[in-house]
């Protein structure tokens, strides 16, 4: 499921699984920019004549477009703490109702990156290091594609343009523990330290 049509960022991830399995790759709008599409976030006009899109009605496409039954996901639940109650009802991870499934269910971030090392699989490495390995709007994800991406960053900005300061807002990990850190210390209460002598 993309997140803008045509970014490189998303074909070269296609390209690479279609040389490295041989799989052919049918690309989706996502349903959450149909949302912001809709709600006018990170632009200037709502665009209400844009369907409402589900995550069901994607994957009845994906499968009258495949061929297929089920649907597997890339769900865990440490993603996140309304991925982890969606999952909770999903017992082996699989949603019988819906014909779809997460075998990485129980994983955490490091047993995936493990997993892709161990067979030689390239890891979406992108937000420097954190959990996230999708294009958004959040100012890690735009300070990203700005620094790497930038043809992508401009090909977003002309769908959000409002997203352009996101990337200004990003803080890099490191600074952010740093900056926690070196604070000055918290100014103690007088008459608690008078107590306390």
């Amino acid at each position: 499921m993309y997140f803008v049509p045509g970014l490189d960022y998303t074909e070269y991830w296609c390209d690479y699984a279609k040389r490295r399995w041989g799989v052919k790759v049918h690309r989706y709008q996502h349903f959450f920019i149909v949302e912001l599409l809709r709600s006018g976030q990170f632009r200037q006009n709502p665009d209400r004549s844009i369907p409402c899109v589900q995550p069901a009605d994607i994957e009845a496409t994906a499968r009258r477009a495949s061929g297929l039954e089920w649907i597997g996901y890339g769900y865990k639940s440490v993603d996140s703490l309304e991925r982890n109650a969606m999952l909770s009802t999903w017992p082996h991870g699989l949603d019988h109702k819906r014909k779809v499934f997460t075998p990485i269910k129980s994983w955490a971030d490091r047993d995936v990156r493990s997993y892709l090392s161990r067979r030689g699989i390239a890891d979406p490495d992108i937000l420097d290091g954190s959990r996230c390995t999708e294009v958004n709007l959040s100012p890690a994800g735009m300070a990203y594609m700005r620094e790497h991406w930038p043809a992508d960053y401009r090909r977003i900005l002309q769908v959000f343009p409002y997203a352009a300061g996101q990337a200004d807002r990003y803080v890099k990990p490191e600074r952010k523990r740093r900056a926690r850190t070196e604070r000055a210390p918290e100014p103690q209460d007088p008459e608690h330290q008078a107590v306390a002598d």
